[in-house]
């Protein structure tokens, strides 16, 4: 390596170093006129380690949002971030990677336990109540403008608890989730306990619409509460076996 090559070299590297310790506050207030529907506030620290307050995205709030930066990530054209913040006092981590070119946002190894009434808030559900714990644990979550992201990983909802007009308990659920090349994505639902035995199949695909193929069975401590429901939701029947099935927009729940 010759010496103008080094100089090149310590000089670009130099640069990224200062570059990493400008005040976060005045890189975000750069692009703020670029951050649509999010709202940013307390920002300290650097670009290479700091921290937002607050953050506030499409009115879903954020709480005490942290990062640590990957710097040798730049040097592919991405920005790579240990990912720590709050969603409704619940912690959530990821690795973060944000692609200069795609302009795709990809959290990986994402963990958090949030509060099921918390996510009915999130995704504006318009029946009931929920209560119980869902667990989110997803090995990776690709974000890309104007598509479903890509998604593998496990959703489980534990102590399952809607609320009506009585309470119905579904016992602990698990959803696996999984990507297809064409976009679909595919949830396999299952569940232990409770009053009712559910199973079968979530599909979202492409353009956005929702199909649910389940078989409902309810158990001997089901209440006549959820029997009446059974009969209403999914009056089909295979043996003893409720059948749902049914098909709709993701944007009848505030999604995408």
């Amino acid at each position: 390596m010759n010496n103008r090559t080094l100089i090149i070299t310590g000089c670009s590297s130099y640069l990224i170093f200062l570059l990493l310790l400008v005040p976060a506050n005045q890189i975000l207030t750069v692009f703020k006129p670029t951050l649509n529907n999010i709202t940013l506030n307390g920002i300290s620290g650097s670009i290479w380690s700091g921290s937002i307050q607050s953050l506030s995205v499409k009115n879903q709030l954020l709480n005490t949002t942290s990062w640590s930066l990957k710097p040798l990530s730049l040097l592919s054209a991405n920005i790579g971030l240990d990912l720590e913040t709050e969603i409704a006092g619940q912690k959530l981590v990821s690795k973060l990677n944000y692609s200069l070119i795609t302009k795709s946002v990809s959290l990986s190894q994402l963990h958090s336990l949030i509060d099921a009434s918390a996510i009915q808030a999130l995704l504006q559900l318009p029946f009931g109540e929920l209560n119980g714990n869902i667990e989110l644990s997803l090995q990776q979550l690709q974000l890309m403008p104007g598509k479903l992201p890509v998604v593998t990983g496990k959703v489980n909802w534990d102590n399952a608890l809607i609320n009506l007009y009585s309470s119905i308990n579904l016992g602990n659920l698990s959803l696996d989730l999984s990507s297809a090349d064409n976009g679909d994505i595919t949830g396999a639902l299952a569940n232990s306990g409770g009053e009712v035995s559910i199973s079968g199949q979530i599909k979202v695909s492409s353009n956005k619409r929702y199909h649910l193929d389940l078989r409902l069975k309810p158990r001997s401590n089901a209440s006549k509460d959820l029997l009446n429901i059974l009969s209403m939701v999914a009056p089909k029947k295979i043996k003893s076996e409720h059948v749902l099935n049914r098909s709709g927009q993701l944007s009848e729940f505030g999604i995408l």
